[in-house]
């Protein structure tokens, strides 16, 4: 889990990454819409089929999946746009938890040829400043290795050594 402090409100986002700012190649960031989703699923695929998560997903499930978290009445999604095309995108949800709620990041991507320039980092920050004001933790779930841990990181989040992930193979009926 990320710690309470991730929550902080920030007055200026670094845009620069690598040497390359988001401005320089006019990226712009916005609100997640409901329009949005086809063109986020199709960076969604192409996103998860390259390493290091090698994903074969068909653009109708990447769609349903989008469709299902968007259609979430506490979901919060931004995205980033660059030639009028959506580069990358992350989508979550508010959770209560006791008398607080919690925000859980289900999904980010950014296109192939737009890593490593900043854009993730951008719609996280967005994302945090749009989040309401009472909700005191941001999770997420990754690979205990590689990049995208340590990209996650870099924003301030860190292991939660108290937790496990479990989880149960049913059996699939025909």
């Amino acid at each position: 889990m990320a710690s309470p402090s991730l929550r902080k409100q920030r007055s200026a986002p670094n845009a620069a990454y690598l040497g390359v700012s988001c401005r320089e190649m006019g990226v712009s960031y916005s609100e997640l819409a409901a329009e949005d989703l086809e063109e986020c699923a199709a960076v969604f695929v192409e996103a998860f089929a390259s390493p290091p998560w090698s994903q074969n997903w068909s653009l109708s499930s990447a769609l349903e999946r989008l469709k299902s978290l968007y259609g979430n009445e506490s979901s919060i999604g931004c995205k980033a746009t660059a030639h009028e095309r959506i580069c990358g995108f992350v989508i979550g949800e508010v959770e209560q938890w006791n008398s607080s709620q919690l925000f859980m990041i289900k999904e980010l991507c950014v296109a192939v040829s737009q890593q490593r320039r900043g854009i993730g980092r951008q719609v996280i920050e967005m994302l945090l400043n749009k989040l309401p004001p009472n909700v005191e933790k941001v999770y997420l779930l990754t690979d205990r290795e590689g990049p995208a841990k340590l990209f996650y990181e870099s924003l301030g989040f860190s292991t939660n050594e108290n937790a496990v992930v479990m989880g149960k193979v049913l059996n699939v009926r025909s």
